[in-house]
């Protein structure tokens, strides 16, 4: 398994990190993130080893 950590910046902008190695190593990069936790999303993933993931946000435009 690889272990990523999907960060949302103010809950709207999303940051894919990783992958790490184990879970623990993975909590271990959470805990170094912005200090204000409240306004952010913090996500764990676990995808098979190898796999391609992409994170991107869907436009407002969308919705018109």
């Amino acid at each position: 398994m690889d272990y990523y950590l999907l960060f949302i910046w103010g809950l709207v902008e999303p940051q894919l990190v990783g992958p790490f190695e184990t879970p623990e190593k993975r909590d271990e990069e959470i805990k170094n993130w912005a200090p204000d936790h409240d306004c952010h999303g913090y996500f764990t993933l676990e995808v098979s080893k190898g796999s391609e993931i992409e994170v991107d946000c869907v436009s407002s435009d969308l919705f018109q």
